[in-house]
């Protein structure tokens, strides 16, 4: 949020003040020779477009914020289930708040659980052994489920490209710096 400053919504739906002697809004209502109650309902296209971009940028934080916070919630389901993976979902929680909300955002970089793969992989790069290791092992078992199940071969080729360039990535991350002492 460097050099952005938050708007508040009475900033982005306050009206703004017009002089009424104003040559432009002479232009945009006519000559001026109106009723002032003609004059005050004419329309004014910058001030029209000002607020539009700011309902569009509100829409915008929500979305994102929305986002952070499924993401989250998917983040806090995968340290209790043991498929559902952690850290990708954190990792788009910090880039979603990151656009929306800076007290979340700092937050969830700060949170004593939930904050420290963040920071390995935003500091380091990196991925903790523990967590190659169990990211591994769901990923065989995903693949074996799909064996036993009967899929169609094409889909297990699929799948099969897919593990394996996830698991190469993984596995190409650095350690933990902790980890590796």
């Amino acid at each position: 949020m460097r050099g952005r400053r938050k708007v508040t919504s009475k900033e982005v739906f306050a009206a703004p003040v017009y002089n009424e002697h104003d040559p432009l809004i002479a232009r945009v209502c006519g000559t001026g020779g109106e009723t002032k109650s003609e004059r005050n309902s004419c329309e004014f296209p910058d001030a029209r477009a000002s607020q539009k971009a700011g309902v569009t940028r509100m829409l915008r934080n929500s979305a994102w914020l929305l986002i952070g916070l499924s993401a989250t919630a998917a983040g806090i389901a995968g340290i209790i289930l043991p498929l559902v993976p952690t850290t990708p979902f954190l990792l788009l929680a910090a880039y979603c708040f990151a656009r929306s909300s800076p007290l979340l955002h700092n937050w969830l970089v700060t949170h004593p659980t939930l904050g420290r793969p963040i920071d390995d992989w935003q500091r380091h790069r990196a991925i903790s052994r523990r967590t190659k290791v169990v990211s591994i092992a769901v990923m065989v078992l995903a693949y074996v489920a799909s064996v036993a199940v009967g899929f169609p071969p094409w889909v297990l080729a699929v799948q099969a490209v897919f593990l394996v360039g996830a698991a190469a990535f993984i596995l190409s991350r650095a350690d933990r710096p902790e980890d590796t002492t």
